[in-house]
């Protein structure tokens, strides 16, 4: 995989030429002021994205407050900046992430509800600390031929939610029936079911609403041990740092 941001580009637009055959016609950059007024409202970095060009169109002002640089440093660099940001062990996520959804695009078609969220991928801020980052993205727009136009992505800073060094993805989408894959940076292979399984979500909404081990074992007729079994694999698979961070990644990231 690519070391630098100019390769990692080559290396995603030879594999976007596969999706996207005919060079399509540029958009324009976004204004950013409705932009700028949601992500004021949730503090979450909020950025619209020209998938056939591989380009940033808009960026909230935000922005500085999770990496540092500006929203005038972001729109001059463009991807270029956003690139560089990514940590050695990262840099290859945005390569991996396109491709999984190339994939699904190719084996079940346009899917306008789809949801993907990208968990503990690593960037470097600009006086140089690591942080971890929570990525959502949704669709916006698609071409004629199926092809996805452009899309958003809202970042948040979950460096004092996650312990793990590696990240792991998430999507959901639906054709005749609900789909879910996941897949773990470790072997960037995605997974035909969730990260956390239905019964490990049961445990997770009592725990949720502040049930305790022995009154969710009452209650799914399971042992207290049992339940907390579930509490730490669903810690160790997500890779947060305690039963808290749990609760709040998973609930960003639409598990429950």
């Amino acid at each position: 995989m690519a070391s630098n941001p100019k390769d990692l580009i080559n290396s995603i637009k030879n594999l976007q030429s596969h999706y996207y055959p005919e060079k399509n016609e540029e958009i324009s950059p976004l204004k950013n002021t409705t932009l700028d007024k949601f992500a004021a409202n949730d503090k979450s970095v909020k950025v619209i994205f020209d998938n056939s060009n591989f380009k940033l169109l808009s960026v909230s002002e935000n922005v500085g407050a999770v990496c540092g640089y500006t929203q005038a440093e972001f729109h001059k660099a463009n991807t270029d900046l956003f690139l560089q940001l990514l940590t050695l062990e990262h840099c290859s996520f945005p390569y991996t992430w396109i491709k999984w959804g190339m994939d699904i695009y190719n084996t079940f078609g346009t899917h306008t509800n789809m949801k993907t969220t990208l968990c503990g991928a690593q960037i470097k801020h600009k006086d140089g600390h690591v942080i971890r980052t929570l990525i959502r993205f949704s669709p916006i727009d698609y071409f004629e031929n199926g092809t996805l136009k452009t899309s958003t992505f809202t970042f948040d800073n979950i460096s004092h939610l996650m312990k793990a060094d590696f990240y792991w993805g998430r999507t959901e989408f639906y054709t005749d029936k609900q789909h879910i894959q996941h897949l773990f940076s470790n072997d960037k292979k995605y997974i035909l079911n969730d990260i956390i399984s239905d019964r490990e979500k049961d445990v997770l909404r009592l725990i949720a609403d502040g049930k305790e081990s022995k009154e969710i074992a009452d209650i799914l007729f399971v042992s207290p041990h049992t339940v907390d079994n579930h509490r730490r694999n669903m810690i160790t698979r997500t890779g947060v740092r305690d039963t808290t961070a749990l609760i709040h990644i998973c609930r960003m990231s639409g598990i429950i």
